[in-house]
């Protein structure tokens, strides 16, 4: 929907036009920054674990990254990172509300 609206007004005069074809290389680069392929899924928080959660119509290239992205969460520890992050909050809101 919002790619045929900006290719409408992309092509609405010879001016702009011109700005979309020098632009190009910036609109495939913007294109593939935002492919939900690249990132393959999203990490569920809150849950006593690390679990990334894929779309069900994820093709290979989505699952790949959804597994790549998995194994640098797992490499980064970062369930227990948030745990620690989540303590230390509870320890400032706790000292905030009692001093």
């Amino acid at each position: 929907f919002f790619s045929s609206m900006l290719k409408e007004e992309l092509q609405a005069n010879p001016v702009r036009a011109t700005g979309a074809l020098l632009s190009k290389g910036a609109f495939n680069a913007l294109k593939e920054r935002i492919n939900p392929e690249r990132y393959g899924g999203a990490p569920l928080l809150g849950l006593n674990g690390n679990i990334l959660k894929a779309h069900g119509s994820s093709n290979r290239r989505a699952i790949k990254s959804a597994i790549v992205a998995a194994d640098e969460i797992v490499k980064a520890d970062m369930n227990l990172r948030i745990e620690a992050d989540v303590a230390r909050a509870n320890e400032l809101l706790h000292h905030a509300a009692y001093s």
